[in-house]
């Protein structure tokens, strides 16, 4: 049977709420999917889908988040630390940039200060399993900042609702 994604599931109907059943019905896709750092070659700029840059450092998440939104038709950009996702940014503007809060390379929350200090053009999603999501003290930082927020772990058809509407694009 063909799943959600297009890609063959030999037990039938994907559980679309569960992320590795996605990165594991969609691998065969997995030619179309942006290497870490890169983003796929530009299409014509009139008809150029919305640039997604995210920001993670677990390789299983960052696989299922790729694999999802290029199979939306989004184009997308990976780094792992919030350095990485700045050069990304000065080199290929992204209309969204989804981050985890607790990086390798650093905080997600600094990542953020600096987009809401500097680049007020791009939407951020915050998707993280830390609880709470920022210290007390810092929720503020989300409202100034107009940040979505998603728990992890998410169920996929909220987090593509979210990211449609963050981007305004409906694939």
């Amino acid at each position: 049977m063909t799943g959600r994604f297009g890609a063959a599931h030999p037990q039938g109907n994907v559980d679309r709420k569960d992320p590795l059943a996605v990165a594991n019905t969609t691998r065969a896709s997995a030619g179309r999917k942006a290497a870490p750092g890169r983003a796929p070659e530009d299409r014509d700029h009139q008809s150029r889908p919305p640039h997604i840059l995210l920001v993670e450092d677990d390789a299983d998440i960052l696989e299922v988040l790729t694999t999802l939104f290029v199979e939306e038709g989004y184009r997308v950009s990976t780094c792992s630390t919030p350095a990485d996702a700045l050069a990304l940014l000065a080199a290929d503007p992204a209309r969204l940039i989804i981050t985890d809060r607790r990086l390798n390379g650093g905080d997600g929350l600094d990542l953020i200060r600096h987009l809401h200090a500097h680049r007020r053009d791009v939407r951020v999603m915050l998707l993280t399993a830390a609880r709470p999501p920022v210290p007390e003290g810092e929720a503020h930082l989300l409202r100034e900042a107009g940040v979505a927020v998603m728990a992890k772990p998410f169920d996929i058809e909220a987090l593509l609702d979210a990211v449609h509407d963050l981007t305004g694009w409906h694939p």
